[in-house]
């Protein structure tokens, strides 16, 4: 009204606007309100002015949100080569869009070369605005967070390290920044296997964030997610859906139940009544959630699809298992279509589609299907990534399910030397493959070569799964071994 729709005061409260619809979770209208100012900036300023690129950078943001990657990708490499040509590569805004096509390519599972960028981005920052600059510890945070993408857990653990002590030197302890470190510190060291670590710094995360930033502000929110999700790692599932509980409905309170982070809230209690055994609670909850995903990001978002599949993986338990397969092959299909055949959320999808053939007893099609999900994983991640490995599991059962057993038992043993390396000798993956490897040499009818590593498992000294006991004590009974078997039972209680 005061200065007019194409006043470059006015276009700068338009984006405000958009941003203020985006943090409400109201994509499309952000969408819409980016896209006009946008215009509006090319319009007034021109293409290559420093705002029209940050209004350039806003609207790549907003597709992306919408999970629309690869138009986000177009956009955000638009907006780095102009920002390149305008302001010069070692320009600090040409650096923030640096960092954003980083992001980019992470969400597009396209992590080696996310990688390329974040050290990029880190280098230049140190150069140009010094290792300690908060500019600077952001870029050695995300480059943390895309080895950690990587599989390589330990590299994430010494970066994330770094980038929380920086922060705590230059910002102090308390600072939202350093409180953000110290929570992706806590999360490598979840996917490290140390959760009792992990524990103790979401802890101390949630606590600091409830004091500086209150207990309902959305990072302190976020801080309570880390904590539920790190009780459920350490088998307390009772505590972990008591804190989503408590989440869930905060969520709704503050942001509405139609939020997006409300709906992942959603998700982890669903996924919570799952380790709970109520299947039933869990598909009725993720059934709400599907359809709350589809109405507000639409059927083919990339969030939407991971409902899909997790709906899918409960009909599974259910045992319904003709269910789970319409389902599973109708993720894997879109996920093929929208985030491409080669995306790490397409292989989940193709491995889990798999395993619902195996159920069926359609053994054969399972296997030809663990041999592509194996490929195209040691193609993308590499041979040693955790997810490499879980599918080279996979592919070791499934030889075994059709009777081939010499190719399981040598599949098995090259996944047991693998995640030994990776994972650790007494890790819960390590063990797990351990205890597969005993049952296929049980299958091939080597028994002394079984209950050898029978022993091995139940004499080192870690703590065993459930699983690992149930099936470590079958093979003992079968073989007339029922103290050994009982013995193990015993830990059970």
């Amino acid at each position: 009204k005061v200065l007019g729709e194409e006043h470059p005061d006015t276009i700068t409260s338009l984006n405000n606007l958009a941003d203020t619809y985006s943090k409400l979770g109201q994509y499309e209208k952000a969408l819409e309100l980016n896209t006009k100012a946008y215009e509006l900036h090319c319009k007034v300023l021109g293409e290559e002015h420093p705002q029209t690129l940050a209004s350039l950078s806003n609207l790549a943001s907003t597709y992306g949100k919408l999970g629309q990657h690869k138009k986000a990708l177009e956009l955000n490499t638009k907006a780095y080569e102009l920002h390149c040509k305008v302001l010069g590569e070692e320009h600090p805004d040409t650096l923030i869009s640096l960092n954003n096509l980083a992001l980019t390519y992470r969400n597009l599972g396209k992590y080696e070369k996310a990688l390329e960028l974040n050290e990029k981005a880190y280098e230049l920052r140190c150069k140009v605005l010094g290792e300690e600059h908060p500019d600077t510890l952001n870029s050695l945070n995300n480059l943390a967070l895309t080895y950690g993408d990587l599989g390589q857990y330990k590299k994430a653990l010494e970066l994330n390290t770094k980038a929380y002590e920086l922060h705590c030197k230059v910002l102090g302890e308390e600072h939202p920044d350093a409180l953000t470190s110290l929570n992706n510190l806590a999360g490598t060291y979840s996917k490290l296997g140390q959760y009792e670590k992990a524990l103790e710094l979401n802890i101390k995360a949630y606590e600091l964030r409830c004091k500086i930033l209150g207990d309902e502000h959305p990072k302190t929110l976020t801080s309570l997610n880390n904590l539920a999700l790190t009780y459920g790692e350490l088998g307390n599932f009772r505590k972990e859906a008591e804190l989503e509980e408590k989440l869930y409905k905060l969520r709704c309170k503050i942001l509405g139940d139609e939020h997006p982070k409300t709906l992942t809230s959603l998700n982890n209690l669903a996924l919570t009544y799952g380790e709970l055994g109520n299947f039933r609670k869990e598909a009725e909850l993720e059934e709400k959630l599907y359809k709350l995903r589809c109405k507000i990001l639409g059927d083919e978002h990339p969030k939407t699809l991971t409902s899909l599949n997790n709906l899918a993986l409960t009909y599974g338990e259910l045992g319904q298992h003709k269910k789970a397969l319409e389902l599973k092959t109708k993720a894997y299909e879109l996920r093929c279509k929208v985030l491409g055949e080669e995306h790490p959320d397409t292989l989940t999808s193709l491995n889990n589609l798999a395993g619902t053939y195996s159920k069926l007893g359609q053994y054969e099609k399972a296997l030809e299907l663990n041999i592509k999900a194996y490929e195209l994983r040691c193609k993308i991640l590499g041979e040693e990534h955790p997810d490499t490995l879980t599918t080279l599991n996979n592919l070791a059962y499934s030889y075994c399910e059709i009777g081939e057993y010499d190719i399981s038992v040598e599949l098995f043993e090259k996944c047991f030397s693998l995640c030994k390396k990776v994972h650790g000798e007494t890790s819960a993956a390590t063990l797990n493959t351990y205890s597969n490897l005993a049952k296929a040499y049980n299958a091939a009818g080597n028994y002394e070569k079984a209950l050898s590593i029978c022993d091995e498992i139940a004499e080192c000294g870690a703590e065993l799964s459930e699983k690992i006991i149930k099936e470590l004590a079958g093979i003992y009974e079968k073989h007339g071994f029922k103290d050994k078997a009982e013995a193990l039972r015993a830990r059970l209680y």
